[in-house]
């Protein structure tokens, strides 16, 4: 009921503000006036109440619908961005860097390899754990190996030159990518780094490293999203990573 005196308000006050000389009723009286000056006659009365009650209603009413409306629409819009919003805020959305790629060979001819991957998942949207889907390598001319996932080892050390001398960096189970991003929740404006162990098999070390071949970690977020981080090889023995400045900054961290 209240809504609806509302709405009879507003009739009003358009059915008299068109007959005040306002917008469209307001040409009408003027046309009106004119006429009736120009040719010397009145406008009789029933085309009086026809113009001035009936059809000036007839358009207050329809002008009370159209702000109801308007306002209805600006109201849903308002609710659909404000909806929109809250969806954005609360979509995780990750991205992720390759900080060093590492390669040894495996096998009696040294025909499979073993990855060690230096990664980082990172996340400017909600909260999220991430969950790593695959690593994979793909050959210049488009082969795809998946690789295959080998148990934590408790220490990983890193040596620049692949032997046991020069700048390395050391690394405990607990610096595993997979444990950290299974573990906890990435938050907003943060990021997780550690390393990945696969093996790629029918592909020597050699293959993996030579230019153009591709490394893709491919990762999902809470809500099933995915995401992917892309590097290709540039043909050095141990790409991205400067390790003599990561030993330098892994010892300020501890």
């Amino acid at each position: 009921m209240k809504d609806f005196l509302k709405f009879l308000k507003d009739v009003f006050w358009h059915w008299q503000s068109w007959a005040g000389g306002s917008g469209f009723g307001g040409a009408v009286v003027v046309a009106v006036n004119m006429y009736e000056r120009l040719t010397g006659h009145t406008m009789a009365k029933r085309m009086y109440v026809t113009i001035f009650i009936i059809v000036f209603l007839f358009g207050a009413f329809y002008m009370a619908w159209l702000d109801q409306y308007r306002a209805r629409i600006a109201a849903e819009t308002g609710k659909a961005e404000v909806e929109k919003k809250i969806e954005e805020l609360n979509t995780p959305k990750l991205s992720g860097r390759f900080e060093g790629i590492f390669g040894a060979p495996l096998g009696n001819q040294g025909e499979d390899c073993l990855l060690t991957i230096l990664a980082a998942i990172q996340n400017v949207g909600a909260p999220s754990i991430a969950r790593l889907a695959k690593l994979s390598v793909m050959t210049a001319d488009g082969k795809e190996i998946s690789g295959q996932s080998v148990p934590i080892p408790k220490e990983l050390h890193l040596y620049q030159s692949g032997g046991t001398y020069g700048p390395h960096v050391d690394f405990t189970a607990d610096d595993s990518l997979v444990k950290k991003v299974n573990s906890q929740p990435i938050p907003t404006g943060g990021q997780l780094s550690g390393f990945l162990q696969v093996i790629v098999k029918g592909i020597t070390r050699a293959q993996v490293f030579t230019s153009g071949t591709k490394i893709r970690l491919a990762f999902e977020d809470v809500k099933g999203n995915a995401g992917s981080i892309e590097h290709t090889m540039s043909g050095t023995k141990n790409d991205l990573v400067d390790l003599e400045k990561m030993a330098e900054q892994t010892k300020k961290r501890r």
